[in-house]
């Protein structure tokens, strides 16, 4: 082959190594960008699926079950006041055996 020819093919083959490399760094590029927004959806997913379910019982439900906690408190406080079963056999009449 002829210095010029080979020199020539040299370019071609370089130009085309570069024209491959600018694509391969294009596509890793897409690719890391797609891996990044993968994970960060993934944490975003997972700390709504974990954080939101806290956050309705915080804001809504809580309120609700702390009310439902102090009636549970004072019925079991008037159910204390009552007199006990043996109080109240004292009072009915003996049944005979």
């Amino acid at each position: 082959m002829h210095p010029e020819a080979e020199h020539a093919a040299m370019k071609r083959l370089l130009e085309e190594n570069h024209k491959l490399l600018e694509e391969n760094n294009r596509l890793l590029r897409k690719l890391h960008r797609n891996a990044l927004i993968g994970i960060w959806m993934r944490v975003i997913g997972y700390s709504l699926f974990i954080g939101l379910p806290i956050l309705i019982y915080v804001y809504v439900l809580e309120p609700y079950l702390a009310g439902m906690g102090q009636s549970v408190d004072s019925l079991m406080f008037q159910l204390e006041a009552l007199p006990n079963f043996e109080v109240i056999e004292q009072y009915l009449p003996s049944q005979p055996q």
